[in-house]
């Protein structure tokens, strides 16, 4: 099934219901919700329990343990969950939609590009790049996030960021502040100058230099304009006098020890105010990062522990059985051919891990604040790579804080978010238990005082004979129908099995030439989930959850704000039990 057709599909479907929507209706009941029986934890280190919390149009109007419940309020009973300052994303690109394929050049010089060839535009705003139909939005806010600080996607220079608040009908509706930072990479331009690493480090201090002559000129020009040329400097120049006058910081993209080293020595030989961001190797820097007191954002991609050899368990276990055993083992121990180099391998490998899980722990300990930023890595592994990270030292009074308070603070919107407090922004995360519990899952998100809740799904108990005690086969073609009226609305799915898991490829009648397929595929006994993000002219993530037999399967399709509705289908052809 093309993604188009099934954007197509739902969209007819449901437009009688977006009309209504759109009508003159009250929108809401009411805009009050009175939350009852909370942990409340205004910020990191606080708390207060069995608390309440009154939101009402959107500000934190009281919270406390002695409240009372308002005539007009909205009451979510929460008893003994835990309630936290919305999060807040210290950089990414959500909200910004992908960008469109450039036309070719008819530029013969690759050494004397022009400013959008290169990939230099500071004068650039995601403030006017901001789209509210971009999936990533709701994938954020699914997370806990209320506020993200976004930045345009691209080469050297990409552009200025803003901060946006993750709900809102257009994408100017949702912008906080625009013009707060101004984004840069050590990512060179393909066939353009600059190049190289080489070149991309030249091409920043000669900008720099140049807008440095260019704003002291501007000065001179506007205090006597006398004898001198009227200025006429490009718009990517007057875009970094702000950051001269350290009006402004560059927040610099630098994964590696190399790449935050360099970023470290430009900012020396400039002087300009910098912001490290998505740092991933940063633990023998941090040094030289507390004396030069540089604002840091971690990367919250992180690699997963090793899972011990159970195998060399098992064998040692064995080795205590008995003296005999023992002596056996130690002369096939003796015989075998160690690879000493592959054991040290193993070990600096295991090492690197830990210094990648443990650098936040390190950058607390060294007393240096940091949030995180999510340019690399998957936003769904966020709470699990959160409770790695404090597994390996960190607290979780840090943890949260570089989710709240520290990039409030340095976006500065610790005004009106980043701790739970009277008049500030109803940006809310309510969880079953301690956010960092490892089975703890948000119930409910608030954004701006709109309410956001995600049901408990409940697993289906196993059946004695079913898939997973009867080893069903899935392989194969099978016909799906999906209970929407209108005429596209079968087709066909097949799906495969590979030493990498499962796919799915679904095709609709109507598009028979344009399959999509899904690689991202889970099974958990006889149920399989997907999803895919569908982006032609409606951005939103379709979910879909179908439980099989031998013969059949049903289940459900979810899309966005449409919903869910019944889906099911046969076998047409496959192995079989």
């Amino acid at each position: 099934m093309n993604k188009t057709t099934l954007l197509f599909v739902l969209c007819c479907f449901f437009s009688v219901s977006l009309l209504a929507q759109n009508s003159d209706k009250p929108k809401e009941v009411t805009q009050t919700y009175f939350l009852q029986n909370v942990n409340i934890v205004p910020q990191p280190g606080q708390m207060i329990t069995k608390g309440h919390l009154i939101v009402r149009d959107g500000i934190i109007e009281n919270f406390g343990q002695s409240l009372s419940i308002p005539a007009d309020a909205e009451v979510i009973k929460a008893d003994s969950m835990f309630v936290y300052a919305g999060f807040i994303d210290a950089l990414s690109h959500t909200a910004i939609p992908k960008e469109e394929d450039k036309k070719k050049s008819d530029n013969k010089n690759p050494g004397n590009p022009t400013n959008e060839e290169a990939g230099i535009l500071p004068d650039r705003q995601a403030a006017d790049l901001v789209s509210a139909e971009e999936g990533s939005i709701e994938k954020m806010r699914n997370l806990g996030f209320g506020i993200s600080h976004v930045v345009p996607k691209g080469n050297m220079l990409p552009g200025s960021g803003a901060t946006i608040v993750l709900n809102g009908k257009s994408g100017q509706g949702m912008v906080i502040q625009e013009d707060v930072s101004t984004f840069g990479q050590f990512k060179g331009s393909g066939r353009w100058y600059p190049q190289t690493i080489i070149g991309v480090l030249a091409k920043w201090k000669d900008l720099y230099r140049n807008a440095e002559v260019a704003k002291e000129h501007s000065k001179k020009y506007a205090m006597n304009p006398s004898g001198l040329a009227r200025p006429s400097h490009d718009a990517a120049t007057k875009a970094l006098f702000p950051v001269i006058d350290k009006q402004k910081s560059i927040y610099i993209k630098a994964n590696s020890h190399l790449d935050a080293s360099r970023a470290l020595k430009l900012q020396k030989d400039l002087g300009f105010n910098m912001v490290l961001c998505d740092l991933k190797q940063g633990w023998n820097l941090i040094d030289k990062i507390k004396v030069k007191n540089v604002p840091v954002l971690l990367s919250i991609d992180i690699p997963e522990k090793e899972k011990e050899d159970k195998k060399k368990k098992d064998e040692e276990k064995s080795e205590e059985k008995s003296e005999d055993k023992k002596e056996d083992k130690k002369e096939e121990e003796q015989e075998e051919d160690v690879d000493l180099e592959v054991e040290a391998f193993k070990e600096r490998k295991k090492k690197s891990i830990a210094n990648y899980i443990g650098q936040a722990a390190a950058f607390e300990k060294a007393g240096i604040p940091f949030s995180f930023s999510f340019l690399s890595g998957k936003g769904k592994d966020l709470q699990k790579n959160l409770r790695a990270m404090v597994e390996e030292g960190l607290s979780e009074s840090a943890a949260l804080a570089a989710l709240t308070t520290n990039p409030a603070k340095l976006l500065g919107i610790q005004n009106i978010a980043g701790t739970i407090a009277r008049g500030k922004m109803a940006n809310l995360v309510v969880t079953e238990n301690n956010y960092f519990d490892e089975k703890s899952k948000i119930r409910y998100v608030f954004v701006e005082g709109q309410v956001f809740k995600f049901e408990e799904k409940k697993k289906k108990k196993k059946k004695k004979g079913d898939a997973a005690a009867s080893g069903l086969n899935i392989e194969g073609e099978w016909s799906y129908k999906m209970e929407i009226p209108t005429p596209e609305n079968e087709g066909t799915m097949t799906i495969k099995k590979s030493d990498s898991g499962y796919t799915v490829t679904l095709v609709s009648p109507a598009d028979p030439d344009e399959p999509e397929t899904i690689e991202d595929v889970e099974l958990d006994g006889d149920t399989m989930t997907f999803s895919f993000d569908v982006t032609d002219g409606m951005q939103m993530t379709i979910e879909m959850e179908l439980t099989f037999t031998e013969e059949s399967f049903e289940g459900t399709i979810t899309a966005g704000q449409f919903g869910s509705f019944p889906m099911s289908g046969e076998k047409i052809s496959g192995p079989k039990n």
